[in-house]
């Protein structure tokens, strides 16, 4: 039976690495943010991140290039190998004085004749007389053998020298968080959170119908990215060109669930009647229109005056959907620094003490 981890366990995980010296290898589906946690990992424990895409480079470049030995210029009719390409690539990012993680990508679609000349790598940092420098951390990641048809089965070698992890993906309230932090735009994190399985689950699904396009954590931020430059150009789901683009990321079917969406986002009540009469604007009358109200006034507030105005406003909604305005304050890591001494601020942390964040 695998065990499925978090992604706050898949840090943790390396943290615990780190100290033990193995080698993890975290196996799982394509797009769920796997290379993105461990670069994020490297860059708050001031490692340097070095990606050497496995599936990418022919095996017989791993030990390096043979080439005639030279005395003096002279030859001396032996042959030397040079300095193997990931070797080097460790020691040029090794020189601005932090260690380096040297991060195996894409190990489990690297062909067998390609893993073979890892496993020296992996069990004894080095190849052939060229040593990784010693304080280098080594990881690996790969999908499953149900995730893709341009996976190999990892050799039973390879799989002795390394611990073996299965990430899932993110959970809801993980990705929660990092669409606030990443700005995602307000109509996705509303239907994402209301509607937590299209985040992985319902993209696995699809992948095992053989679906060609299938809704993942990296394409949900894809199609996030389209929708915020639809917006400055002002266009909507509705133009085709938006709608054809977004299917081809996350699937028609998950772009036919957001035009709802959308459309109770178009009968929002205007921000500046919220933050002029607080008590009085209008709210929204369905619970999508709820959720997208506290999602994009979390989104929007920046002045300690609106923080006031929003915070008031959102007291009169469920509690359930109030969670999401704290969270998207609470979780944007640069307007909490700006906001560091404002009174709107401090009220709304002490509210959020009493409402949980969903």
């Amino acid at each position: 039976m695998n065990i499925n981890i978090t992604a706050a366990t898949l840090k943790d995980t390396l943290t615990l690495m780190q100290h033990s010296n193995k080698v993890p290898m975290f196996l799982g589906s394509p797009g769920i943010g796997k290379t993105a946690i461990i670069k994020q990992w490297c860059a708050d424990n001031g490692y340097t991140p070095v990606v050497f895409l496995a599936s990418t480079k022919a095996p017989e470049f791993m030990a390096g290039i043979p080439v005639p030995s030279t005395n003096e210029g002279v030859p001396t009719g032996e042959v030397v190998m040079t300095e193997p390409e990931v070797i080097a690539a460790v020691r040029k990012a090794r020189e601005d004085g932090k260690p380096v993680m040297l991060f195996l990508d894409e190990l489990s679609n690297a062909p067998i004749e390609m893993q073979t000349p890892l496993f020296q790598l992996i069990l004894e940092r080095r190849i052939g007389q060229y040593a990784l420098p010693e304080d280098t951390l080594i990881a690996a990641a790969g999908n499953g053998v149900d995730d893709s048809v341009a996976v190999h089965q990892l050799a039973q070698p390879l799989i002795d020298r390394m611990v073996i992890l299965n990430y899932a993906g993110p959970t809801k309230r993980e990705f929660q968080i990092y669409m606030t932090q990443e700005q995602f735009n307000p109509v996705v994190t509303a239907y994402l959170s209301q509607n937590p399985e299209w985040i992985c689950e319902r993209g696995r699904q699809m992948a095992q119908e053989h679906a060609t396009i299938t809704p993942t954590p990296r394409s949900w931020e894809i199609a996030s990215d389209i929708l915020n430059t639809a917006d400055e150009l002002g266009k909507t789901v509705e133009d085709a060109e938006v709608e054809a683009a977004l299917a081809g990321v996350i699937s028609a079917s998950a772009v036919a669930e957001l035009r709802t969406w959308f459309a109770e986002f178009r009968n929002l009540p205007k921000l500046s009647t919220v933050y002029e009469t607080p008590h009085k604007a209008k709210l929204p009358e369905t619970t999508t229109g709820k959720l997208l109200m506290a999602i994009l006034l979390g989104r929007k507030v920046e002045t300690d005056k609106e923080f006031s105005a929003a915070l008031e406003y959102c007291k009169r909604l469920p509690k359930e959907v109030i969670g999401l305005f704290i969270g998207g304050v609470a979780n944007d890591p640069k307007r909490n620094e700006a906001m560091a001494n404002s009174e709107g601020l401090a009220a709304l942390k002490e509210f959020a003490a009493l409402i949980p964040t969903p």
